[in-house]
C-alpha cells in the first residue's frame, strides 16, 4: 500500500521514481522469495516425510 502512496503522480508527469519506491519494491521482492522458499520447504516436508 505504501508503494501506491509513494507513487502519487510520478507516472503521469514522467518524472523518475522516488528511492523509497525502489526500497519498498526490493523489500517486497525479497519477502516474496522468502515466502516461495517456505512453500517449497513445506511441500518437501509433506512429500519426503523425513524421520
Amino acid at each position: 500500500m505504501r508503494t501506491v502512496l509513494v507513487l502519487g503522480g510520478y507516472g503521469f508527469f514522467g518524472t523518475a521514481l522516488d528511492e523509497r519506491y525502489w526500497a519498498y519494491a526490493r523489500a517486497w521482492f525479497w519477502l516474496g522469495v522468502l515466502a516461495f522458499t517456505s512453500i517449497i520447504v513445506v511441500f518437501w516436508l509433506m512429500i519426503a516425510k523425513p524421520p
